[in-house]
């Protein structure tokens, strides 16, 4: 049996102007639940199936600047469990 490779998503952090949770601990909250599922990698010269974008807020300006993407996965709080985060990125890259 071969070796499965893990689905590559990136990751994009807003700025940071008006934070309304932790957005570092919650990011590796999302890291660990994704185990050897997903292979993070740079936005920047790497093929991936889903970009997640971690907002501070609901203002969620990293949008405003942003091209056509494959698959976003928005986040503006920390609502969602880490694991079901992982899931919907799951579904993107499906």
């Amino acid at each position: 049996m071969g070796v499965v490779c893990p689905m590559k998503a990136a990751v994009k952090f807003c700025g940071g102007c008006n934070p309304a949770y932790d957005r570092a601990d919650y990011w590796d909250r999302i890291r660990r639940a994704s185990e050897s599922r997903i292979e993070w990698v740079p936005r920047q010269g790497e093929d991936y199936c889903a970009l997640m974008v971690i907002c501070g807020c609901q203002t969620a300006c990293p949008l405003r600047e942003m091209s056509e993407e494959n698959s976003v996965v928005l986040l503006t709080d920390d609502a969602l469990p880490a694991e079901g985060v992982v899931s919907r990125i799951e579904e993107c890259c499906g």
